[in-house]
C-alpha cells in the first residue's frame, strides 16, 4: 500500500487541470480589477494589473487551444495599452515638472480615452 502514489479517494490531476485553474484564477483577478476601474478607480497600477493578467490569460487560453478567445483578450489589452501609455507619460511629465499646458493636454487625452473605454 505504501507504494501507491495516489490515495484511492483522489484522482491524479491531468496536466490541463492546472491550466484551467490558472485561467479561472486570472479571470477572477481581471474581473475584480475591472470592477475597481469601472468604479472610477482607474489608477495606473489598476490598469497595469488588468493588462498584466489579461496577457497571462491570453497565453493560457492559447495553451488550452482557445485561439479565438485569446485573440479577443489580446484586442482588449490593445485598447488598454494607449491608456496605460498615457498614464505613464503623465507620471513622467509630473517628475519633470512639465508645464501646465502639457499636463492639461495629456490629462485631456487621458479623460477622453477613459470615456471611450467606458463606453466600449
Amino acid at each position: 500500500m505504501s507504494g501507491t502514489p495516489h490515495s484511492i479517494h483522489t484522482r491524479p490531476h491531468s496536466p490541463t487541470q492546472g491550466l484551467v485553474n490558472l485561467v479561472a484564477s486570472n479571470q477572477v483577478t481581471v474581473i475584480r480589477l475591472l470592477r475597481q476601474a469601472m468604479a472610477r478607480n482607474e489608477r495606473a497600477d489598476t490598469i497595469h494589473g488588468i493588462r498584466t493578467h489579461c496577457r497571462r490569460l491570453q497565453a493560457l487560453l492559447e495553451l488550452c487551444g482557445e485561439a479565438g478567445r485569446a485573440r479577443a483578450v489580446a484586442e482588449g489589452v490593445t485598447r488598454l495599452s494607449t491608456l496605460r501609455a498615457l498614464q505613464v507619460f503623465w507620471q513622467y511629465l509630473m517628475t519633470c515638472d512639465a508645464g501646465h499646458k502639457d499636463l492639461a493636454l495629456v490629462d485631456h487625452r487621458l479623460t477622453t480615452k477613459k470615456l471611450n473605454l467606458t463606453e466600449t
